[in-house]
């Protein structure tokens, strides 16, 4: 059974790493992702399927047969119970669905302004040449913390910048559960730090048609891949992803670091985990053998990764590689 999941935002959200800088004045700064990231959807849908929220931190057996009993760390558990995956996480807007755009666009779409190219914007699906720039869909809002109770130090406080949706937009993703998975929804769900209100729609999930994103109107870029989503490989993968690409360069791409947060039975309940390096939704590897580039993602990738939606990749013709 697939079902697409649509979030809508109701006020500022918080998703994605932490990023911290000390200088003299050792002031203490985080700033949120734009996008939702593939871990907090299949969280969200992990929360869907609880049967009972009533019963403590604890899930029931019913609810572990729905679910799974560990939550998600990028380990090698691939035991989620009844879930199976859920794709790339995108964005919606008047019916219609948007994608992060190739970092390659200006190298392959002929009406374009490359003065004015900014590779951080959304285009639609269905039709490359409407882009939705970045900055038309999110801002942010600062709120101001303090890290101790009555505290005067100045020290003690913090920033922190939330991302803000304009209206009329919402995150999708979709997912493949079992036929007998239960949908636990009340119509809305807390997610990210500070735990925002998102209202929740559950329905029928489309066939998404990625041809018209990738279309090369220049040819310039045959044998080229795009990553619809977040890329997560051993650093191993990367030094190996480099080998099978033209000239050890493997494209347009753009590196980030993900600090996992996983679920615990202890009092705490969160712990902080390790720095990943993912590859970002966008980048465009280049020049590289598809039989090579699937041999390498099944020998090094964990099934972990591609449940949670991340390693989704197209070819120039917009079909999944797997």
């Amino acid at each position: 059974m697939k079902k697409l999941i649509e979030l809508i935002p109701m006020e500022p959200y918080f998703f994605g790493g932490e990023r911290i800088f000390n200088g003299n004045e050792n002031i203490y700064y985080s700033k949120s992702e734009q996008m939702m990231t593939q871990t907090s959807a299949f969280g969200c849908l992990r929360y869907l399927g609880i049967i009972n929220r009533d019963s403590g931190y604890r899930l029931s057996d019913e609810s572990i047969k729905q679910i799974g009993e560990k939550s998600y760390c990028f380990d090698s558990n691939k035991n989620f119970g009844k879930i199976r995956g859920i794709s790339e996480v995108l964005l919606k807007h008047n019916d219609k669905y948007y994608a992060h755009i190739p970092y390659d666009y200006y190298l392959r779409v002929e009406k374009i302004d490359k003065k004015s190219f900014e590779p951080y914007h959304y285009a639609n699906i269905k039709d490359q040449y409407e882009v939705i720039k970045s900055y038309d869909i999110f801002s942010s809002v600062n709120r101001i913390g303090i890290k101790k109770k009555s505290s005067n130090d100045d020290k003690e406080f913090y920033k922190k910048d939330y991302a803000v949706m304009e209206e009329g937009w919402s995150f999708v993703f979709a997912c493949d559960v079992e036929d007998d998975f239960v949908f636990n929804n009340p119509g809305y769900v807390y997610m990210g730090t500070g735990k925002s209100i998102f209202q929740c729609n559950i329905i029928d999930a489309p066939e998404f048609d990625y041809s018209a994103l990738v279309k090369d109107e220049k040819n310039s870029n045959e044998n080229s891949f795009y990553c619809l989503s977040d890329i997560y490989l051993s650093e191993d993968g990367y030094t190996e992803l480099g080998k099978i690409s033209s000239r050890n360069h493997f494209g347009y791409k753009q590196h980030r670091t993900f600090t996992t947060v996983y679920g615990t039975q202890a009092k705490d309940r969160f712990k902080r985990g390790v720095g990943i390096n993912l590859l970002s939704a966008g980048s465009v590897i280049c020049n590289c053998d598809k039989e090579k580039l699937k041999e390498l993602f099944d020998k090094d990738a964990n099934d972990a990764a591609k449940m949670a939606g991340f390693n989704q990749i197209i070819d120039n013709k917009g079909e999944k590689l797997w």
